[in-house]
This record gives C-alpha cells, sequence and structure tokens, in this order.
C-alpha cells in the first residue's frame, strides 16, 4: 500500500533519544525521592525530561537541590546537542540536500520556441542575461522549476 522508507540514521537518532529519555526519567525520579522528597507518577518524569531537552522548560516541576540544578543542565544541554548536533545533521541537512539536488529537466515543453533556457544562477550568468537583455531579447520570466527562460 505505502512504501515509508526510513533511513538508518532515523532509526539510531530516534533509538538514542528514547534511550536517554528512559534514563533521565529514571534519574529525575531517583533524585526528586532522594534530595527532593517528592514523588512524581513515571509519565510526570517522562514529560519533564522531553520538556527540559527541547528547552521548553514551563517550569512547573523544578529541583531545588545543586544535583538536581546540575543534572537539569545536563538534561537540557544534552537535548540541544541532539536536536542540533543530531537531528539536524543526520535526519533534515540529508532530506533538505535531496531536496535541492532535484534533477534538471532534460527537455522543454513543446511550446517553447525561441527560447534561452538558462539552469543556475552565478555571476557569470547575471552578466550573461543583462548583455542578452541589452541585445533585443527583453522577456524574463522566472519559472516555477527555477529555471529562467529568456524570450
Amino acid at each position: 500500500m505505502f512504501k515509508i522508507k526510513i533511513s538508518k540514521s532515523l532509526i539510531t537518532y530516534v533509538s538514542i533519544f528514547a534511550f536517554l529519555v528512559l534514563i533521565y526519567s529514571l534519574i529525575f525520579n531517583y533524585l526528586m525521592h532522594t534530595y527532593e522528597s517528592k514523588d512524581y507518577a513515571f509519565i510526570t518524569a517522562i514529560y519533564w525530561v522531553i520538556v527540559s531537552m527541547t528547552t521548553v522548560g514551563y517550569g512547573e516541576i523544578i529541583f531545588q537541590s545543586h544535583i538536581g540544578q546540575i543534572f537539569t543542565v545536563i538534561v537540557i544541554l544534552s537535548g540541544v546537542v541532539m536536536i542540533f548536533g543530531y537531528l539536524f545533521p543526520l535526519v533534515v541537512t540529508p532530506q533538505l540536500e535531496k531536496t535541492l539536488r532535484r534533477e534538471l529537466p532534460s527537455r522543454v515543453p513543446g511550446d517553447f520556441k525561441n527560447h534561452i533556457i538558462i539552469c543556475g544562477y552565478n555571476q557569470l550568468v547575471e552578466t550573461l542575461i543583462v548583455d542578452l537583455m541589452m541585445t533585443g531579447y527583453l522577456s524574463l520570466s522566472l519559472m516555477r522549476t527555477n529555471i529562467l527562460s529568456i524570450i
């Protein structure tokens, strides 16, 4: 029916993230019970860890002890590393590069007559466009596929 391609890097990322959430949730419960004399449900611990790792930090559950505050800093920093150090380079950037590397068209539509098609853009292309406009090619149109068509 549907083919979903999940990359190994995404599976690795999700696995590491889930493992950290699990470990941090256990540590959260231990520290809260031992140093803060508070008991929270495990789902609350997971909630606190995810809120802290994503740096949302609502602040309704906080540590008063120094060890708890140090733990909070570790959770926040590891969340930043997970998002910006792993998620973007391993998951987001490859997907973005794949999208940007789309194959250039090899054919033009049949109704294109007397056109010059320029694929890409840099200083040389800009100079070429100005020269072509000065020699009588007056109409420029930027098409949906990022192909510049000069009529």
